[in-house]
């Protein structure tokens, strides 16, 4: 089920920003302390940025928000 909810907020509001979100969500429901969620969050939004990048594929506009990206990363 958390697998469809990722999927759906990727959908809306693009997956760069529904990956820390789902890490945040993910890690406080396995109640993982407050630093290392923040750290795993961080980590989680490099990594789609990173493959936002690498594959050259716009990950940071979804559906409902950012529907042209964000002007402040390059493209």
């Amino acid at each position: 089920i958390s697998v469809v909810g990722y999927g759906l907020v990727g959908y809306a509001i693009g997956l760069l920003w529904a990956s820390p979100l789902f890490v945040l969500l993910y890690a406080r429901w396995f109640r993982i302390d407050l630093l290392r969620t923040v750290i795993l969050a961080v980590i989680g939004f490099g990594i789609a940025y990173s493959f936002m990048i690498v594959l050259t594929v716009p990950m940071d506009g979804g559906a409902l928000l950012f529907q042209d990206g964000v002007p402040w990363l390059p493209r």
